[in-house]
């Protein structure tokens, strides 16, 4: 079974932030918007804090 630890679930600008852990791909974003769309790519980050400071730039990016 995989395993997820979620480190952080936020709501920013109208897009939802999930910074996630899973057992084999280190920490992850993903943001969805307000139609359900999923963005993000399966790269890993070495902490959840530069998981979460790319989603964040990402979202700023989309004003």
């Amino acid at each position: 079974m995989r395993l997820i630890h979620i480190h952080l679930f936020t709501i920013l600008q109208d897009y939802l932030l999930l910074v996630f852990h899973t057992d084999s791909q280190c920490w992850q974003f993903r943001v969805t918007n307000s139609t359900g769309e999923i963005f993000g790519m399966a790269l890993p980050y070495d902490s959840a804090e530069a998981a979460e400071r790319v989603g964040r730039n990402w979202i700023d990016s989309k004003r």
